[in-house]
């Protein structure tokens, strides 16, 4: 179009005018633009200003553009001329499929459309009307609309890809806020290979509780599909170089990953670290070409990083939260559940089984052995913890640690076990803990309570029972904890039992009978005392040795 319309003017001197005028309108847009981004001005503003220069010069009657907003949606600037004897030029003939710029003459009025394209692809259409013919011809004008679109164009593309960059973002903060990781985590990358040529993304990360650091998880993906993980489809070679390098994988100076999985490719590596700035994974990202990243998807890998880092340690929390009460299996399956709060934890009644177990004599031995806080809280510590994994391996659930004194739950979270099998669980995990607190009795640190008068009645008291009780997150501190009349005749059942005595509910033994009592556990006779507060006896029997 420049060259023609530049042939097309013969003298000289009105050739140099029109390359000033060429010149003044790019240097004007160029300048019109440059302070609308320098103050953060909105598109409207740039375009009405740009509008307002155009229109002084050729002497527009109206002038607009049709093209995506920040907001990406179709928008009208300026004022549209009336187009209805100009079917070619309707908006509502999908401007977007122009591809050549245009003129044409109605009466005294003459119609100007041009599209705007940026990389072969039309982002909006530009038209204008005008009934003086003034000092440029149309030819002259549609070149001048074109110099003014070049300069737009640029701008209309940097806000789209503005807008387009955070709506990826956007949505893949949507995607990781899926309750289940692995399926926020498929789909977030899914999103992210939209934005940025991905052929292959390798995720690795560690349980961010120092408790359970040596538990690493990781997915890899090819062409968005997830091909290995550390659940179902493990890769063999991965789970070699964790084997080896469990303890400083995330340590950003170790290359083994790298080594194994992607030598001699191009690699962007990105470390993952929590709010203490410490190592909690990598992501591994390869690009379809050989060429690397630009800049824009290096920027949107790094955005990538700090969204999953941020659900990572949102669903460290909600793990830790869990392991509060349940086991790591069940704390797991939990989380691979969308809406398991719901599902599960969701106050309740049904049947389970209820275990109070408590150190005989507690108090005074603290007041005249241990004496010390700080040796009081490492008894309770290690026995509690020890306490606790019989409790968890057994099926079990915490409801709660006060001083000596553990209450463990069994059939939630699931409930799916029969009362038989809840009878049995609670029994043995009462017999698991009261012959380890015999065993706990021989640790070195404990040579005090040895060589002491309580060594003759240390151990633990238990009171075990079946019963329908309301168990669920209760309180407003979200504690998954059980109550019920029952819950509170266990506590009084442990409370009659003596050092080192198991006491059951006739519940729990008619149902260990009934489904064969595998175990062979012996009974004592029925047996009953008076407590507080209740009106009937309460009846129970003793575990035999």
């Amino acid at each position: 179009m420049v060259k023609k319309v530049i042939d097309s003017i013969v003298d000289p001197q009105q050739k140099l005018s029109y390359l000033e005028t060429r010149m003044e309108v790019l240097e004007s847009c160029d300048s019109i633009i440059e302070e609308c981004l320098a103050t953060h001005q909105p598109l409207e503003k740039c375009i009405e200003t740009c509008f307002d220069f155009l229109t002084k010069l050729i002497e527009f009657d109206e002038i607009y553009i049709y093209t995506y907003d920040e907001t990406l949606e179709k928008r009208l600037f300026g004022i549209q001329p009336d187009l209805s004897g100009l079917s070619n030029f309707s908006l509502e003939n999908s401007p977007f499929s122009m591809k050549e710029a245009a003129f044409e003459k109605n009466g005294s009025t003459t119609f100007y459309v041009l599209p705007i394209n940026f990389n072969g692809e039309t982002i909006g259409v530009f038209g204008a009307s005008r009934k003086k013919s003034g000092r440029f011809s149309d030819d002259m004008v549609l070149d001048i609309m074109y110099i003014a679109s070049e300069q737009l164009d640029n701008y209309f593309f940097a806000i789209q890809e503005s807008r387009r960059k955070y709506n990826v973002v956007t949505e893949i903060q949507k995607a990781l806020a899926s309750e289940v990781l692995k399926n926020a985590i498929d789909h977030s990358i899914e999103i992210l290979c939209s934005f940025v040529p991905l052929r292959e993304v390798f995720l690795i990360f560690r349980d961010d509780d120092e408790a359970f650091s040596n538990l690493i998880q990781y997915y890899f993906y090819q062409n968005t599909k997830r091909l290995f993980d550390s659940s179902k489809n493990k890769h063999s070679k991965i789970e070699e170089i964790i084997g080896l390098n469990r303890k400083n994988l995330f340590n950003p100076d170790n290359r083994e990953i790298e080594k194994a999985l992607f030598s001699n490719q191009v690699l962007e590596i990105i470390n993952l670290k929590n709010s203490h700035h410490h190592s909690i994974g990598k992501i591994f990202a390869v690009p379809v070409n050989k060429m690397g990243f630009s800049l824009v998807h290096k920027e949107m890998l790094r955005i990538f990083s700090e969204c999953l880092t941020q659900r990572m340690v949102d669903f460290n929390r909600e793990r830790t939260w869990l392991r509060n009460f349940f086991s790591y299996k069940d704390t797991e399956k939990l989380l691979s559940e969308s809406n398991y709060i719901e599902k599960y934890l969701k106050p309740r009644q049904t049947t389970i089984g209820v275990m109070f177990a408590d150190i005989a004599g507690f108090t005074k031995l603290c007041e005249q052995v241990l004496v010390k806080p700080e040796r009081i809280t490492q008894f309770i510590d290690s026995w509690s913890r020890k306490a606790v994994k019989f409790l968890f391996k057994n099926n079990g659930v915490l409801d709660k640690i006060v001083g000596d004194c553990i209450l463990g739950l069994f059939g939630p979270p699931f409930n799916e076990l029969p009362p038989g099998e809840l009878a049995r669980l609670t029994l043995k995990t009462a017999i698991s803990i009261r012959n380890f607190t015999h065993d706990f009795l021989q640790w070195p640190e404990n040579s005090d309570i040895r060589n002491s008068n309580f060594v003759q009645n240390f151990g633990v008291s238990f009171g075990v029972n079946l019963c329908s009780a309301n168990i669920g997150l209760i309180g407003p501190n979200r504690n998954f904890t059980a109550f019920g009349s029952e819950i509170n005749n266990t506590a009084r059942l442990q409370g009659v039992a003596g050092s080192q005595q198991i006491l059951l509910s006739k519940s729990i033994k008619e149902e260990i009978e009934k489904s064969g009592n595998q175990e062979n556990w012996k009974f004592g006779n029925a047996e009953s005392v008076q407590v507080k507060n209740v009106r009937d006896s309460l009846v129970y029997f003793r575990l035999l040795d």
